[in-house]
């Protein structure tokens, strides 16, 4: 690896592991903007405010962020002010079963990054990422051999690409730059640093975050299992019951719309618990950007189910038992 030989250095794998973190930090950021715009900001402008450049120009970014937010489940917007730009736009869509790219990709830099980070980085940090390497993984068994996706089920080529990207560069959030800084050595000597040891005290905290992460994804794998279990029903999971939507119900879908959501958040706080003080703030965007986009996720799934269920219960939530 030494000058001439055609391989990455220390210093430039320092530099790629750098625009990559920063890059994480990007797409977190424009993606909790884009969520919290799509959550909290009504489908369309008042009549009054979509009048004129500026008032165009507002509605269809209502549309842009609506459209990159949706998740299999797609709102049929009112037609009055939609512009033939944005309705086109919300016409670039893939299948939603390409989620499951997603986890390929989540396996990979996860499983990864926990490799080159064993003797290196601070054990909470190994911790998470090795989580993370299982969540993920289990994610992809669930999208192959659980998950029926509806054939109509689509969606945004722009939640696509962010997905993408998002998993390469979602290990950086866990990294701290002495740590990449030591990964890095470690790399390129081929021997690692020393893993930095627990800090003192770390035991109730870590076994804390760890137990809220394992029943996090325990229950969201249950949750997996109903919604598939609906699609099955007597068809053996094929057929026309492929197509068909039903009202999922038992255990926390007595609570909310979207259980798989709420759970996925608890797995993450169950990680930055572990993670404790080692986190240093940096994954706060991570954080923001997880709630922001399963609640922007959560109120679309939320309001397509009170508008395709009459029947729909009105004491369900969509995000937060009794709340929201």
């Amino acid at each position: 690896g030494g000058p001439g030989g055609g391989m990455l250095g220390p210093d430039s794998l320092a530099r790629c592991f750098s625009v990559l973190a920063s890059l994480g930090a990007v797409l977190q950021g424009l993606g909790s903007l884009v969520a919290l715009a799509s959550a909290a900001l009504p489908a369309n402008c008042p009549a009054p405010l979509r009048r004129g450049v500026v008032g165009g120009a507002l509605q269809a970014a209502l549309g842009v962020c609506r459209a990159a937010m949706e998740r299999g489940k797609r709102e049929v917007p009112t037609s009055g002010g939609v512009r033939a730009s944005v309705r086109a736009w919300r016409d670039l869509t893939v299948p939603q079963r390409f989620f499951r790219h997603f986890y390929v990709i989540g396996v990979g830099s996860f499983l990864g990054a926990f490799l080159l980070a064993r003797g290196a980085a601070a054990a909470p940090t190994v911790l998470c990422l090795a989580l993370l390497a299982v969540h993920t993984a289990r994610r992809l068994a669930e999208t192959v051999f659980v998950q029926i996706f509806s054939p109509d089920a689509r969606m945004h080529v722009v939640a696509y690409a962010f997905g993408l990207l998002y998993y390469v560069t979602l290990p950086f959030s866990f990294l701290s730059r002495e740590e990449v800084a030591a990964v890095v050595t470690g790399a390129g000597a081929g021997v690692g640093s020393g893993t930095r040891g627990w800090p003192p005290g770390a035991a109730a905290r870590v076994c804390a975050g760890v137990a809220l992460y394992a029943l996090s994804s325990f229950e969201q794998s249950v949750a997996h299992w109903q919604l598939a279990a609906l699609r099955r029903g007597g068809s053996g999971g094929g057929g026309s019951r492929a197509r068909q939507y039903f009202i999922p119900k038992g255990r926390f879908f007595e609570l909310v719309s979207c259980p798989h959501y709420l759970l996925e958040i608890g797995l993450y706080v169950g990680l930055k618990i572990v993670q404790g003080a080692a986190a240093d703030g940096r994954t706060a965007l991570l954080m923001l950007w997880v709630v922001s986009n399963l609640l922007a996720a959560a109120l679309t799934s939320h309001r397509w189910y009170h508008a395709r269920f009459k029947t729909y219960p009105t004491a369900r939530k969509a995000l937060i038992p009794y709340v929201l």
